[in-house]
C-alpha cells in the first residue's frame, strides 16, 4: 500500500471556491501512481499535520510499502479548529495569483470566517513573518517532521518520497525571502536531511527553494493546467501532468 498526503493540490475532487460549477470529478495526480494508493490529503493542511496523518497510517496499517508527501506552505500551521497562514496579511501580486485575491477571500461565503480568524490571530499574537521567531518555528516544524517521518520509515523498511508541491513561501518581499532561505540552509534538521544517503529516501526537487537550486512541482503548471482565473489549483490536465512529473522524478532522482 502506498500512502499519499498533501494539501489542496492533492485532495481528490476538491470543489473550486471561485468556480462552484466547475466539474472536479477527475483523477488526482496520486491516481497516476502505479499500485494501490491511499490518499489522506485534505485542503488546508500544514506540513506537520499532513505528515502526522501518514505516521498514523503507518502505525495502524501492516502493508505500507511507500509514503509520498507533497509539501505545502511552510508558514502554515494548524490549531484545533482552524488553519493559520500568516502570509495572508502580507499577500500581494505573484506570478500565479491576482492582487485582488485576498479581497475575494475576505468576502467569500466559505472563507470569510477563516480569513477573519487569521487576521485576528496574527495581529493579536503578533504572529508576523517579519519576526525571526516565526521564521524559525516555520522552518523547524517542517524539517523536523520530515526527519521524524524518515526515521520511522527507515525503521519499518518503508520507501519515502517527499517533494514540494507549491511554493514553500511566497517571494513578495526579497528581504524576508532571503532571510528565510539563509536560515533553512543553516538549520540543523536541514543539514541532517541533506546528509542522508539512503536509497529508500528520495527528496525530489531538494532543497525545494529555487534560490538554493531546488524545484517545486507547481512550477510545471501553466495557465492551461489550472482551474481558472485566481484559482491556481490543477485541472484535469494539471493533475495528469503532476502525476507524470512525479512518476518520472521518482525514478530519475
Amino acid at each position: 500500500m502506498i500512502i499519499v498526503t498533501g494539501d489542496s493540490f492533492t485532495t481528490p475532487n476538491l470543489p473550486s471556491e471561485l468556480f462552484p460549477d466547475f466539474d472536479t470529478n477527475y483523477n488526482t495526480w496520486s491516481d497516476y501512481i502505479p499500485g494501490p494508493v491511499k490518499n489522506v490529503a485534505t485542503s488546508g493542511l500544514d506540513n506537520v499535520t499532513m505528515i502526522d496523518r501518514v505516521i498514523k497510517e503507518i502505525l495502524i496499517t501492516d502493508d505500507v510499502t511507500k509514503v509520498v508527501v507533497a509539501l505545502g506552505n511552510w508558514y502554515r500551521f494548524t490549531l484545533p479548529h482552524c488553519s493559520v497562514d500568516p502570509e495572508w496579511i502580507h499577500y500581494s501580486d505573484t506570478d500565479d495569483s491576482d492582487p485582488d485575491y485576498m479581497d475575494w477571500v475576505a468576502k467569500s461565503t466559505d472563507l470569510k470566517s477563516v480569513y477573519e480568524f487569521n487576521m485576528h490571530y496574527c495581529s493579536t499574537y503578533n504572529w508576523s513573518i517579519e519576526r525571526s521567531a516565526v521564521r524559525t518555528f516555520s522552518i523547524n516544524q517542517t524539517l523536523y517532521s520530515m526527519y521524524v517521518l524518515y526515521d520511522i520509515c527507515k525503521s519499518k523498511g518503508i520507501e519515502l518520497h517527499i517533494f514540494q508541491m507549491i511554493k514553500p513561501i511566497r517571494n513578495y518581499d526579497s528581504r524576508l525571502y532571503e532571510l528565510f532561505v539563509d536560515e533553512v540552509e543553516n538549520n540543523v534538521w536541514f543539514k541532517k536531511l541533506d546528509a542522508i544517503k539512503d536509497d529508500n529516501l528520495k527528496l525530489i526537487g531538494w532543497p525545494y527553494f529555487m534560490d538554493m537550486g531546488g524545484v517545486f512541482a507547481q512550477k510545471i503548471l501553466d495557465r492551461s493546467c489550472k482551474i481558472g482565473w485566481n484559482d491556481g489549483h490543477p485541472n484535469q490536465k494539471g493533475h495528469r501532468m503532476l502525476g507524470a512529473w512525479y512518476n518520472e522524478k521518482s525514478i530519475t532522482e
